[in-house]
């Protein structure tokens, strides 16, 4: 017996020493991650805030799978993960009455960060309170309307072109039906501006009852368009309880032709797109009959208001399309022709700077926009080693240019014809051989400075961001993180007019526009660049809360 203690105590002292000459103990090789969950507009603790510390698998490919683990923030709102192995991670949270989000590093949306052994990393994480617009629905005699249809239209902006587009929240519903007493819940709802549309789904005979009767889409608080409409501006958190009284109005008929080349199969079933003019698909079921033989084809259960009609023929890039813009008035519209065609190219040639080269073959990408879509402009067309760019599944229509660059790069000019892309825009009418010109200038300026709290001290950290105004909306032009000293460098700035803000706390690019713009501008520092670096700025670091007013009159 005293041998076999005598052996345990010397093998127990060898897995010391061997410990010791490996490096660390085992427990000291794990990570800690710790931090507190805030209220975004009050800056108070969230308590119960569940937070999820997710490992990034190594493996990339579809069927790696992501794990967690789950922490909640306890009375003073902290929460922390001890014991974490060394790893690639991010931090998604979420709680009742709060909208679920995902920890943004920078202005960019990064939000993985690396945990390396024995480390302990501290994080603020801003939870927003969870807005909502509740009311009922009301026909025109005062009684509450079920399974009427109400979404949320949230206005927002691209590169600076303004836009309303149905709002959704990670993916969310955007909207929600009535109830039997004609009420209705629409959460989930950031700090914005909003309109409210309702509309009708004919699935059932009281719907289709109530779209003949004349009950088109409407827009809070009683009016037949949008551009006409009261738009609800909804703070951090903030309640909104209101009444929608809906009344009738007329319906027209469009009839039109549908031109197709004879050598096209005529049993093809046209696949109709019609656009209100804020660029949003109609949200209403229409009628449509279309005559294969004669390419005939009406339109019904249309309100006054202004449209545009896109047809295809398929859903592929080879299948032919038209488009067509038209007004409905008081009256039926007649001999709205189509002709079918196939989608076309534009040839563009740029200009680079002498010395200039891409530093990768998609950090220089030019765009071109129809007037009246909605969609985010995130992408666009490469330069070749030749320096031609083409646009192509374009159709008649104006379109709106723009540079998508993560390079120092800025367009100085942009002609087809005498058309000028910088100033108006461009009317393609049809198939073209002009060939856009594009000219490109090096962007040289720095502005350089300091973020700096409420007491004078620098901020860490701060998110820094170069605010350029652009159609009808300011924009984030580019953004970067300050340094532990408060010292920030935005490089390769266009020469222009800009606005410079340092929030406390990284805020993502794209959800940085107009609204946000509003609630920090009076902490704005305004700056003019040319080629000269503008160095030694001083700017005073904001806080986003969306304080009352949350978006401004227009």
């Amino acid at each position: 017996m005293q041998i076999a203690r005598r052996l345990l105590g010397w093998l127990r002292l060898l897995t010391a020493v061997s410990l010791l000459a490996g490096g660390l103990p085992v427990l000291a090789q794990l990570a800690t991650v710790a931090g507190v969950a805030v209220n975004g507009a009050s800056g108070k603790q969230v308590v119960e805030a569940r937070i999820s510390l997710c490992h990034e698998p190594e493996s990339k490919t579809t069927l790696a799978v992501v794990t967690c683990s789950i922490s909640y923030s306890s009375a003073d709102g902290r929460f922390s993960f001890p014991r974490v192995k060394a790893g690639r991670f991010f931090l998604a949270f979420d709680a009742k009455g709060y909208l679920q989000d995902q920890l943004a590093l920078d202005g960019r949306g990064e939000s993985s960060f690396t945990l390396h052994a024995g480390e302990t990393r501290s994080f603020r994480l801003v939870l927003w309170p969870e807005g909502s617009i509740n009311g009922r629905v009301f026909n025109k005699n005062g009684e509450p309307v079920a399974g009427i249809g109400i979404s949320a239209l949230r206005e927002d902006a691209s590169l600076g072109r303004r836009y309303v587009s149905q709002y959704q929240y990670w993916g969310g519903p955007s909207g929600a039906a009535t109830d039997k007493n004609g009420e209705f819940r629409i959460g989930n709802l950031r700090p914005g501006k909003y309109h409210l549309e309702t509309y009708i789904e004919p699935s059932r005979k009281r719907e289709t009852s109530m779209l003949k009767d004349g009950y088109n889409p409407s827009y809070y608080p009683a009016s037949p368009t949008l551009a006409a409409a009261t738009a609800i501006c909804i703070g951090a958190g903030e309640e909104r309880r209101i009444e929608f009284h809906l009344s009738p109005g007329p319906t027209h008929t469009v009839h039109g032709q549908l031109e197709v080349s004879p050598d096209l199969k005529r049993d093809f079933e046209p696949l109709w797109g019609l656009r209100r003019d804020d660029g949003e698909y109609y949200g209403q079921s229409t009628e449509e009959e279309f005559d294969r033989r004669t390419g005939a084809f009406e339109i019904r259960h249309v309100p006054p208001g202004s449209y545009n009609l896109e047809v295809q023929t398929g859903i592929y890039d080879t299948d032919l399309v038209a488009n067509k813009s038209f007004t409905v008035a008081d009256a039926d519209v007649s001999n709205l022709d189509l002709e079918l065609a196939k989608r076309f190219s534009l040839r563009a040639r740029v200009q680079i700077p002498e010395g200039f080269h891409p530093g990768t073959s998609y950090s220089v990408l030019f765009d071109l926009e129809a007037d009246g879509t909605t969609g985010v402009i995130d992408s666009g067309q490469p330069i070749t080693k030749e320096g031609d760019v083409s646009f192509s599944r374009l159709q008649p229509g104006h379109y709106s240019h723009y540079l998508l660059a993560n390079d120092p790069v800025y367009i100085k000019s942009a002609m087809l014809g005498d058309q000028n892309a910088l100033m108006g825009g461009l009317t393609i009418p049809g198939p073209t051989q002009q060939v856009l010109g594009i000219s490109l200038g090096i962007a040289k300026a720095d502005a350089s400075g300091t973020a700096l709290g409420d007491d004078g001290a620098p901020v860490a950290g701060a998110d820094v961001k170069l605010i350029a105004q652009g159609k009808d909306s300011p924009f984030v032009l580019k953004s970067v993180n300050a340094d532990e000293q408060g010292h920030f460098s935005l490089r390769g700035i266009p020469p222009g007019g800009y606005n410079i803000v340092a929030l406390n706390r990284a805020v993502r690019d794209w959800e940085f526009g107009s609204v946000e713009f509003d609630q920090v501008k009076r902490w704005a520092t305004q700056i003019q660049v040319g080629d000269e670096p503008v160095a030694g700025l001083a700017v005073k670091a904001a806080m986003l809360r969306y304080s009352s007013p949350v978006c401004a009159t227009p």
